[in-house]
């Protein structure tokens, strides 16, 4: 039989960009596990999303479901036992899920789940659904909605069938930058910096990048996935700073569906999207946009450069656009690419300077 304290709560809810939805229970009993169920119908992906990795992120629409039990995070889907993928936001699938195992857990004690945004590129709003089922409870100061009747046959919500990913390769284009725009980099071992071209960034360079709070740093390479170009190139030109010249202003190549920081509040734009006059964030400043147009080319390879999770875009053509960032990888690759070499040498490095000063 089942247990009397097994309940179902169904929500049906929408957010905003940068907005967080939360509901709070309590654990009522140790005999059922608790699912959390987050879905949502994402918006169709570009034909171009590309992605270098087995699991791909094509999302549109992203949104995070995040579980806390007394204040401890438990991960969904890519949770704690996955394997190389515990601890990591799910960042592939339209549904989400937590299976909590109460056997661990104190009668009495706090269930907390929220969904947050993180990214809406098509719309102002995402509407999405939430199932919580198991041995909880909605505090008696929390508006409770109607429970659902538990099933007779299982003790499980059912859960929409996720949607596929596209079958993409790396060479069907993506998230990328001409392999001629300019790159900031500093070689290991190289007390300044130099100008080149990403498609001769190597693993282990420091590259200028942007932090979360908006300061300048120096970012490690951790690799440089490159694949011919199937797409057009948007070429954007930025307005020439007080402090450049008109043969130094900003000026970049990226693929259409390749992603730009704006000044408002860091709200992705695609380049295919912008606008003369848009404000993005440069290495001089917020800066604004004086050209776009679209160069029907494929002469040029495409480039991004993979870098720490907590760094959020590169500078390339001396405009900051948004990096490819992989924690779950990052050190082991790092380790395993400089004993085959990829590092510069101090040869390389003499070459550098030869060649960029």
């Amino acid at each position: 039989s089942l247990d009397s304290s097994f309940d179902t709560f169904l929500y049906e809810d929408s957010l905003q960009e940068y907005s967080t939805w939360t509901k709070t229970y309590e654990v009522t009993g140790t005999t059922t596990e608790i699912d959390v169920t987050l879905v949502w119908n994402d918006p169709p992906g570009s034909e171009y999303c590309g992605y270098y990795y087995e699991k791909g992120a094509c999302l549109v629409h992203d949104l995070d479901l995040k579980v806390y039990n007394d204040g401890t995070r438990l991960y969904s889907n890519f949770g704690a036992g996955d394997g190389d993928y515990s601890g990591q936001e799910d960042e592939y699938n339209n549904v989400e899920k937590t299976t909590i195992d109460t056997s661990s857990l104190t009668v009495g004690s706090t269930i907390t789940v929220t969904v947050e945004t993180n990214g809406l590129t098509y719309a102002d709003t995402q509407k999405f659904a939430v199932v919580v089922t198991g041995n909880v409870e909605v505090p008696a100061s929390t508006p409770v909605p109607a429970p659902v009747p538990a099933p007779t046959t299982t003790t499980h919500a059912p859960v929409p069938a996720p949607v596929p990913a596209p079958t993409m390769s790396p060479t069907d284009g993506g998230y990328c930058v001409s392999g001629s725009s300019s790159v900031t980099v500093m070689a290991p071992g190289a007390k300044t910096a130099f100008d080149v071209p990403i498609s001769e960034v190597k693993v282990g360079d420091k590259i200028l990048a942007r932090s979360e709070n908006g300061k300048k740093v120096y970012a490690t390479v951790y690799g440089v996935p490159h694949s011919p170009t199937v797409e057009p190139f948007i070429e954007i030109e930025m307005a020439t700073p007080p402090s450049r010249t008109a043969l130094t202003a900003h000026t970049l190549r990226a693929t259409e569906f390749h992603t730009f920081p704006t000044c408002d509040h860091n709200k992705p734009a695609m380049a295919h999207e912008l606008s003369v006059g848009d404000c993005l964030h440069t290495v001089d400043g917020e800066g604004r946009v004086a050209r776009v147009s679209k160069v029907d080319t494929k002469v040029d390879d495409t480039y991004s450069v993979r870098v720490d999770e907590d760094i959020p875009s590169i500078a390339v053509g001396g405009v900051f656009t948004h990096a490819q960032s992989d924690g779950m990888i990052h050190k082991t690759e790092l380790s395993s690419t400089t004993k085959k070499g990829l590092r510069r040498s101090k040869s390389q490095i003499k070459e550098m300077k030869k060649k960029y000063n």
